[in-house]
């Protein structure tokens, strides 16, 4: 007798027709829309193709940002359970509504496939404590869909920092001084690139890689995660 065991939504907990889905497509439907966005920061704009006055004065280094949503509801309890206690299972899920959000603006001719997919690293020590990378895991089947090359070891985390939840944006950015570097065995020069992350809050940790990245020679940056805090 051949016994089946039915999948569940990871947000309604309802059951799923495709348990290999992770999230039901009521729940997709209804995740909040993220409207009149600056596209390089995601802040609120007058318009969602209009740079916002931050951006403006300080234009960042990176081309653009795209993320599934702003951190809440649903998707901020999701996440949390994803990294803290731990659900690798979550990843799969993670990575296809990330995909439906770039296939969504893909349409619209607003992103473009990138020659390569790169990860925000852990430090050693912590994913050994966590049992897995949670960013590697959700950006490598993402590249397997988008039939794109990814490279895990093209930064290195340098030196186990501070968990970033608790600090300031100031205090955010001194911790993660001289924090990565760049792999000397993966060129980047020439290349369009894409930079995953599972959440972007202050914008520190981007401004600690993409610079590494443009000096290495990355012909643009663009900016990949699961959520926006605002």
């Amino acid at each position: 007798m051949l016994i089946t065991i039915a999948g569940y939504c990871w947000v309604c907990r309802q059951p799923l027709h495709y348990d290999n889905k992770g999230i039901c497509s009521i729940c997709i439907r209804h995740l909040p829309l993220q409207k009149n966005r600056c596209p390089t920061c995601l802040y609120p704009s007058t318009h969602s193709m209009i740079l916002c006055g931050r951006c403006l004065k300080s234009p960042p280094q990176w081309k653009q940002m795209l993320t599934v949503a702003d951190y809440r509801p649903p998707l901020n309890k999701l996440l949390h359970l994803y990294k803290y206690h731990p659900r690798p299972q979550i990843a799969l899920c993670l990575a296809r509504l990330f995909l439906l959000r770039w296939l969504s603006h893909r349409r619209e001719n607003i992103v473009h496939k990138p020659d390569r997919i790169i990860s925000v690293p852990l430090h050693r020590y912590r994913r050994w404590h966590r049992g897995f990378d949670q960013v590697s895991v959700i950006a490598k089947p993402l590249a397997t869909w988008l039939n794109c090359p990814y490279q895990s070891d093209t930064l290195i985390r340098t030196r186990a920092t501070l968990v970033q939840s608790h600090l300031s944006a100031r205090q955010r950015q001194q911790n993660l001084d001289h924090a990565f570097v760049l792999n000397n065995t993966v060129l980047v020069s020439g290349k369009n690139l894409a930079l995953i992350d599972d959440v972007i809050t202050t914008g520190a940790t981007l401004n600690a890689i993409v610079p590494l990245l443009i000096r290495a020679g990355a012909r643009s940056v663009e900016v990949w995660a699961i959520c926006r805090t605002l």
